[in-house]
């Protein structure tokens, strides 16, 4: 009986809703509130606020159920009816777990109306023709400002990376390490160098994560162009030829842009393996131990100590900065040639 009541009230909660037109203020469900023009939304609140209400209904059931098992006093009735509405509780929230489990696997769009799709979008914006106020750039303002800030993420921010990562690993020497020594009671001697021989070993890690955070940076704006790209039409850009003729020079200006913009695509490639070719190359340091010599002294005293110094010779480099700057002169290379074509763009006028 209790069961029938319940699905009466979620069977007529929509049409309750609409006959108070929505005067009420509902609270948001899943992201959900009831919208006045549109059944699927109220559909789906209901569905969604059932869900939760029987998911409530089933735990406090399986509380209540386990209590009073455990307080049964040996009542073979008491514990018999809790077992059975404990059992009720466990079959409700599996039930519930299925249902869940196939509106993550089903689209949304083929369960309860169709009224609604759910169109896919590019990364980019959407430019409306019209000129009014308060509106969105178009695709060629759109391009200019992009390819600006490309510029700005290759030469301020990528270079300036590059710059600070080469004089962190040219610290990593043999003098930044200590030596062991052995001590006889007559003799000092070196048994071999340890310690960190990066002085800035932080930092180093830190400008790993900076690169692949700014390799994305430059490759987001690479996405944006592309999908302006696909805007670049005399209708969106409000152009009105006067001719035909004036109408295809305008067109091979076009083409002539979305060229450039493609030419991008794989020097974009291009530079993001090499980024992450540099990135972790700070890893790849040598180990002092079988790289540098240990340096140990005798000190005069009563008793004499055995001093430990630092390590031989202390300007040898330890990490592979032949490998680094070869990484940065392509790089560079790179980005030179991302450079030529971003400033054309930027500078693109019809």
């Amino acid at each position: 009986m209790k069961t029938k009541i319940l699905f009466i009230i979620l069977a007529f909660f929509p049409l309750l809703c609409l006959a108070q037109g929505l005067e009420i203020s509902y609270p948001r469900i899943s992201g959900i509130q009831p919208a006045r023009a549109s059944p699927y939304l109220y559909t789906l609140y209901v569905f969604y606020f059932a869900l939760g209400f029987v998911a409530i209904l089933a735990f406090i059931s399986l509380v209540f159920s386990g209590l009073q098992y455990v307080t049964s006093a040996g009542d073979p009735e008491v514990k018999k009816r809790a077992k059975e509405r404990i059992w009720a509780a466990l079959f409700g929230i599996l039930i519930l777990a299925f249902v869940i489990i196939i509106l993550r696997t089903v689209k949304p769009e083929n369960l309860f109306l169709r009224e609604v799709t759910f169109p896919t979008v590019n990364v980019g914006v959407v430019f409306p023709t019209s000129p009014e106020a308060g509106g969105m750039r178009d695709p060629l303002e759109h391009i200019h400002k992009t390819a600006e800030n490309m510029i700005l993420a290759l030469q301020l921010g990528l270079n300036n990376l590059m710059g600070n990562f080469k004089d962190l690993l040219k610290n990593c020497t043999c003098g930044n390490a200590r030596s062991l020594c052995n001590y006889d009671g007559k003799s000092c001697s070196p048994l071999k160098c340890t310690g960190n021989p990066c002085p800035d070993r932080d930092k180093i890690r830190a400008a790993e994560i900076a690169f692949k955070l700014k390799i994305e940076e430059i490759l987001f704006y690479g996405r944006l162009l592309e999908d302006a790209k696909e805007n670049l039409k005399l209708e969106i850009l409000s152009i009105q030829p006067k001719n035909a003729i004036e109408a295809g020079l305008l067109q091979t200006k076009l083409d002539t842009l979305k060229k450039l913009i493609e030419e991008l695509k794989p020097l974009l490639e291009k530079l993001k393996q090499q980024v992450l070719d540099l990135a972790p190359i700070g890893r790849e340091c040598k180990d002092p131990a079988t790289e540098c010599n240990g340096s140990c002294e005798l000190s005069s005293g009563d008793p004499p100590k055995c001093e430990a110094k630092n390590c031989e010779p202390q300007d040898k480099e330890l990490c592979p900065m032949d490998q680094v700057n070869s990484l940065t002169n392509d790089i560079n290379t790179t980005i030179s040639d991302l450079m030529g074509k971003l400033i054309v763009i930027r500078a693109f006028q019809l």
